[in-house]
């Protein structure tokens, strides 16, 4: 269940639903406006990466869950 998480960690729907926006038409000032707000709005920086998710908790921790 681990490397499922850590996999969809690595993916960004929002940024791969505004690159296909792009190929699509969508005009180049428009996508770099959303782009950036999606950045500020913190969609792209969930302060953890996959290989930490995949680490083995330290002595004293226990995984009970997922998320952020």
């Amino acid at each position: 269940m681990f490397r499922v998480y850590a996999k969809a960690r690595d993916f960004n729907n929002v940024k791969a639903t505004l690159d296909a926006l792009l190929e699509d038409g969508l005009p180049k000032e428009i996508y770099l406006k959303y782009l950036k707000e999606a950045e500020d709005l913190g969609f792209f920086d969930n302060g953890f990466s996959s290989s930490e998710i995949l680490q083995v908790p330290p002595p004293g921790y226990d995984r009970y869950g997922f998320g952020p």
